[in-house]
């Protein structure tokens, strides 16, 4: 059912307003005129004349819909070349655990599963959702049997043990075991921030023989490029990418590989594996020391990894008509409400002549490359996303069009245009439920002996703001980009700018960004590789004052972790960043980060 937008009702009464406001002046003006049509006090009797002023104001009222709606389409195309972060949703996510079977898999190796592996959820009616695997993983033949979290007798630290348990048969040679923190956030982003920055020492039991593992440590998962939630974009920075996972589903972060021992070819045989964490007496550890019963070996999930809804799919084909200049992208024509285009991917033309048939591929208007396709083709394709006129459907409808500089125009008689897409189910998955007997996903690669268990339910989409909201944040960012993080706005600058990321309006990630207090930038040299001595190199140290409230906020420490990889973004090469935090008031509260040498050549 086709309806129209709500707005249309308030552009329609305001010009239905107005032409009887200034009929009535009309009449009062033109008395003889006005009596010819029946007009007294700008209302007619006669109900033609009326059916007429109220049609005709239903007419001015959408080309005053459409003046007013120019406006948002050059922000989005502007928005498109400079920040198409701002135009890209984030479809439904979740999070999922393989769970092994040692007996019905017979596996005794490790198993891989790949990133983007297609994964199916069960049906909702007659619809299945697609996703896919956002990290690669890597199954390991073991179980965590027990973990705890203890006070040492001895000093104010404590200790967190993990011991493994090897399948019969295990014999498997790898560089780390993945971890997902799993439970209440207090107690989650707390373990996460004593795991990977407050462990004073790490030991691992290997049967008899013990490693110190302290020089190789914990590493934290999810900041690297290919670990961005969405598909890549070569437009988007990888940061922009960590921040909109960060504010959209910042479980995606919570997850540390912990170094296995270089004991070359584990088997069972070896014994049982045994990792000891002595943790420093910090905040965190304070945080939760109350807590500590909570920690189990549920806690610690093993094979989890993060899934989004998001799978290749062809367009139904479009045949081009003369009296058409753009048109409807539809990923399933049948059941139009089960699939939501996220992005064109690419476009083919594909051309019937003298009975054989030959296609060529269409350029992006907003792609790159443009020098050489000019030379090849004159015809561009450019996407423009409107919301859904359907009843109580809160997506996007893509609709695609052509600029043809050469002035040929598609041929209906011989041309068809062929779309790869790929798509999202809209906001179906956010009607699946976990707890399924036979696993809550299946993959489509075979993997035998597994069950795919949701550990958390599919999230909402999170979708681009209304196009007056656009508006402002292409402003904003147009402004904040011509402002520098060391001048006397740096620190409104800097959040401003974090703020335009989060879509959500989370209320407690907007206090979180009040607490940031002041900048300090200041010159400083060090060496790029501490071993080398001639990597010596000017740089700057940036330290981040916040408030002492800001502390308590569970995620503090992962907010710091992804904003000083943003600072370090602008960083030309031969040279580094060193971001420092540190809390007003709060003794011991100074954090130093990695420095970070440039990656931004200047041309």
């Amino acid at each position: 059912m086709m309806l129209l937008p709500q707005k249309i009702l308030t552009y329609y009464n305001r010009e239905l307003s107005y032409l009887r406001q200034y009929g009535a002046v009309f009449s009062q003006r033109f008395p003889k005129i006005a009596k010819r049509l029946g007009f007294a006090e700008g209302v007619s009797e006669d109900p033609h004349v009326e059916r007429l002023v109220e049609s005709f104001a239903f007419l001015t009222a959408k080309i005053h819909q459409r003046i007013d709606e120019d406006m948002p389409e050059l922000s989005n195309a502007m928005l498109e070349v400079l920040a198409p972060q701002f135009l890209r949703q984030v479809p439904s996510v979740s999070l999922v655990q393989f769970q092994q079977d040692p007996l019905a898999s017979g596996v005794t190796g490790m198993m891989t599963v790949a990133r983007h592996t297609p994964l199916i959820s069960q049906p909702v009616g007659d619809v299945t959702c697609r996703f896919r695997t956002v990290y690669p993983l890597e199954m390991l033949p073991l179980d965590l049997t027990h973990a705890e979290l203890i006070p040492d007798p001895y000093d104010r630290d404590f200790i967190l043990t993990l011991n493994f348990t090897l399948w019969p048969g295990a014999s498997f040679q790898a560089q780390h075991i993945r971890l997902y923190l799993h439970g209440a956030p207090m107690l989650t982003h707390s373990l996460y921030e004593l795991l990977s920055a407050q462990v004073k020492q790490l030991e691992c039991r290997l049967g008899e023989r013990t490693f110190n593992l302290n020089r190789r440590g914990v590493q934290v998962v999810g900041f690297d490029p290919q670990d961005n939630l969405c598909a890549d974009d070569p437009l988007i920075n990888p940061v922009h990418h960590l921040f909109r996972d960060y504010f959209s589903f910042p479980e995606k972060f919570l997850f540390l590989d912990i170094p296995l021992p270089d004991a070359g070819l584990i088997t069972r045989s070896l014994g049982e594996l045994q990792y000891r964490f002595r943790l420093k007496d910090c905040v965190a550890l304070r945080r939760i020391e109350r807590m500590s019963d909570k920690v189990s070996n549920e806690t610690f999930r093993l094979n989890c990894v993060p899934i989004i809804n998001l799978f290749p799919h062809h367009a139904e084909p479009i045949i081009p008509l003369e009296t058409e200049h753009e048109y409807l992208v539809q990923p399933d024509a049948r059941r139009p409400q089960s699939m939501e285009v996220y992005t064109i991917d690419q476009v083919e033309i594909v051309s019937r002549q003298q009975e054989q048939l030959s296609s060529k591929p269409v350029p992006s208007l907003f792609g790159i490359g443009h020098t050489q396709s000019d030379e090849q083709f004159s015809l561009f394709w450019q996407a423009t996303p409107r919301p859904s006129l359907r009843h109580n459907d809160l997506g996007m409808n893509m609709f695609i069009g052509f600029s043809d500089s050469s002035g040929e125009h598609l041929k209906p008689e011989t041309d068809v245009v062929i779309l790869s897409l790929t798509c999202t189910n809209r906001d179906i998955p956010r009607q699946l439920s976990n707890g399924h007997p036979d696993g809550d996903f299946e993959s489509e690669s075979a993997l035998p002996g597994v069950k795919i268990l949701g550990l958390i339910r599919p999230r909402l989409p999170v979708r681009p703001q209304p196009n007056s909201a656009l508006n402002w944040r292409l402003v904003s960012q147009l402004n904040l980009n011509q402002m520098l993080l060391s001048g006397p706005q740096g620190v409104q600058c800097l959040k401003e700018t974090l703020e335009l990321y989060n879509l959500l309006g989370d209320p407690a990630i907007s206090r979180l960004i009040a607490q940031l207090q002041q900048i300090a930038i200041a010159p400083v040299s060090a060496r790029l590789n501490p071993a080398d001595p001639y990597s010596l190199a000017r740089g700057l140290e940036v330290t981040l004052t916040f408030q002492a409230q800001a502390g308590e906020f569970v995620d503090f420490y992962l907010f710091c972790s992804l904003l000083e990889r943003f600072i370090a973004m602008y960083t030309p090469i031969n040279s580094f960043t060193q971001t420092v935090t540190q809390l007003e008031t709060i003794n011991n509260s100074t954090r130093r980060w990695p420095r970070r040498s440039g990656r931004l050549t200047w041309l």
